[in-house]
């Protein structure tokens, strides 16, 4: 069963893209809005790849999305509370720590932090944390073009992000856009010596 405080969340974004002041119930056309925004994750997840991103390396983890807007298949790289299993994120002593059931364990050689269309301000602040800390990370807004919160949703990353080292990348694709910031890959290279 899907918890309330999710549902909530997801009837938020729904009522900023299509420009809803007052909350409503749920009613087709949130469902007609779902169906179109898991389209869009769909194409999200070729979009990453293009950016050399990979979301299905053993090393990423998807942050704060629940099983109506998650993109990956191996759920034991979520961390959400909005998950199965129930998890949070945490940078202390600059270390990534996932708090669950389970008790608390610590991230060691991440590939990559990501999530994509946040639900609040917390969920930037562990985003950015984890990137003062070296991690890589991206972090990502998508929708429809034609979604009222589009320009704000943009401007609300680059405004969370415009003192750190990030790159930055916009795409379209048909009636879909994505906006992403993201720490770049680190190349190895081999020095030779005498």
């Amino acid at each position: 069963m899907l918890e309330r405080k999710y549902l909530l969340e997801l009837l938020k974004q729904f009522h900023e893209a299509v420009g809803i002041k007052n909350l409503r119930e749920m009613n087709d056309e949130f469902l007609e809005w779902m169906k179109e925004y898991q389209m869009v994750l769909l194409q999200f997840k070729d979009y990453y790849e293009f950016l050399g991103l990979s979301i299905d390396d053993w090393g990423a983890y998807e942050i704060g999305k629940g099983c109506l807007d998650s993109v990956i298949i191996d759920k034991t790289h979520a961390i959400s509370l909005y998950g199965k299993e129930k998890s949070e994120l945490y940078v202390f002593d600059n270390k990534p720590l996932i708090i669950s059931r389970e008790g608390t364990k610590q991230i060691y050689g991440s590939d990559l932090f990501y999530t994509y269309n946040p639900y609040t301000n917390k969920d930037l602040e562990i985003i950015r944390k984890l990137s003062q800390i070296g991690e890589l990370i991206s972090i990502s807004v998508c929708g429809k073009n034609y979604d009222r919160n589009k320009e704000l949703k943009i401007n609300q990353l680059i405004n969370s992000f415009n003192k750190f080292e990030v790159k930055h990348n916009y795409e379209q694709n048909g009636d879909n856009y994505f906006y992403t910031i993201y720490t770049p890959r680190k190349v190895k290279t081999k020095n030779l010596t005498k």
